[in-house]
């Protein structure tokens, strides 16, 4: 397999998200999109995660970092907190082509109530971006639920990565299981 756009030469990668403020406002520190990409920039990001609007608008400015973009969107709350709530398509591989991007994303949240539709339009959103050249991100995170009542434990982030690579991503986007030494073990 060829190393995705977004990920480095060295196989590491930089990756900064902004499109948070698609569905939670006020995202303090996300009020000049243009600055923050321009930072992204001087500071060598190999990419960055943005919705629709962002990429179009000042998608000259992206210069070397390698823009992701956000397929799925969710009701918008305002005051920063994220509650359980679907996430549904929105955008697909034709507007990533007419932006000139090459790497796409949506959630997926394990255990909640959707999660069977989500991971349907996850496979079908990884074949399409076989077929078409496109690289695919999955953002995959359990949430606490009957299925993961401790969603941050190692073994509720393995089985985020597998699903996630089962479905067919080439790149895994997740949390951080807490302890994360115990990683390797699950």
């Amino acid at each position: 397999m060829m190393t995705p756009a977004c990920i480095g030469a060295d196989g590491r990668s930089v990756i900064i998200a902004i499109d948070h403020a698609l569905y939670s406002w006020p995202c303090r520190g996300l009020e000049d999109r243009k600055s923050i990409i321009s930072a992204a920039n001087a500071a060598g990001a190999d990419a960055m995660i943005a919705s629709y609007g962002t990429i179009r608008d000042f998608r000259r400015d992206f210069g070397r970092v390698k823009p992701i973009l956000k397929l799925d969107l969710t009701s918008v709350t305002l005051g920063g907190h994220y509650p359980l709530t679907e996430y549904v398509m929105a955008y697909g591989l034709d507007d990533a082509e007419r932006l000139g991007v090459s790497t796409v994303l949506n959630f997926i949240q394990l255990g909640a109530p959707f999660e069977l539709e989500a991971l349907r339009q996850s496979g079908r959103l990884a074949a399409e971006c076989d077929r078409r050249g496109f690289t695919y991100l999955c953002e995959i995170m359990p949430v606490e639920s009957a299925m993961f009542p401790d969603p941050e434990a190692p073994e509720a982030m393995v089985a985020a990565c597998r699903t996630g690579q089962e479905l067919g991503a080439h790149v895994i986007k997740t949390t951080m299981p807490v302890p994360s030494a115990e990683i390797a073990a699950a």
